[in-house]
């Protein structure tokens, strides 16, 4: 079976990163991604795959539609300015394994200090979200 690719309109592109920056500016507001950290993405096209994903080094309390970068399946850009997140693989994984249409990485101090005292027992998982 042959699947046309999917296409997102500019109009349709410019909604989706004004979400992704009132997110970010909303989890930041609530400390759960302080100044640069976590980043923000969504899947603008499955066929080929996009990922819109938030540029590295900004202040999640600042985002701005303009602040995203595409990328393609193999994390090269392909649209917006600026490099992509280090975690972009992260994004693209969750995107093609677990077909998840966004992903919102945060590092709040509390899952920081959650995720060091679970270490050693290779993680803590929650489940039934």
């Amino acid at each position: 079976m042959s699947h046309a690719p999917q296409r997102t309109s500019g109009r349709e592109l410019a909604a989706i990163e004004t979400l992704l920056a009132q997110t970010a500016k909303e989890c930041y507001a609530r400390g759960w991604a302080l100044g640069t950290s976590g980043n923000f993405s969504s899947v603008v096209s499955r066929e080929p795959l996009v990922v819109t994903i938030t540029a590295t080094g900004l202040h999640k309390g600042t985002l701005s539609p303009d602040n995203f970068v595409r990328v393609d399946a193999k994390g090269t850009v392909v649209g917006g300015a600026g490099s992509p997140s280090a975690e972009t693989p992260l994004h693209l994984l969750l995107a093609n394994v677990r077909r998840a249409g966004a992903v919102s990485h945060t590092h709040s101090v509390w899952s920081t200090i959650i995720s060091d005292l679970h270490a050693n027992a290779t993680g803590l998982w929650i489940e039934g979200y």
